[in-house]
């Protein structure tokens, strides 16, 4: 018998370092994740921008005056905001939704990182308040 605790006790330490492994890779995966997102976003904000000063020039060079063209373009900016804010506002959502149910549901091993998720997206959803000094 003692000979089987060893081995039971290996197989036992074998997974949890198992565990780690994929744990680690997980979390490398979704760090690169976010950093190509990142750029994603920086990359498209300076495409959005050279889109605007576009549209501000052609309507500048076809006429308009530079005012009008100004209020124009910054009307364009304005709804673009409300449309990227409505799409993220949606997204969080749906990311709220699948912590608290998919996750839970289809895998049970990982319903501490659902938790997890969970707690993040509260955290970032509700306002900070100031400390009262």
């Amino acid at each position: 018998m003692p000979v089987m605790d060893k081995f039971l006790g290996l197989a036992t330490v074998g997974s949890a370092v198992a565990n780690a492994a994929l744990l680690h890779r997980l979390v490398s995966n979704l760090t690169n994740i976010l950093a190509l997102t990142l750029v994603g976003a920086f990359m498209g904000g300076v495409l959005l921008s050279g889109g605007f000063f576009a549209i501000y020039f052609g309507l500048v060079h076809y006429g308009f005056a530079p005012y009008v063209a100004t209020m124009t373009v910054a009307a364009l900016i304005v709804m673009t905001m409300a449309v990227i804010f409505f799409l993220i506002a949606f997204r969080m959502r749906q990311l709220r939704e699948l912590s608290r149910y998919s996750l839970r549901r289809d895998l049970p091993g990982l319903s501490q990182i659902a938790k997890i998720a969970e707690a993040f997206m509260e955290g970032l959803s509700t306002p900070k308040s100031k400390p009262d000094d």
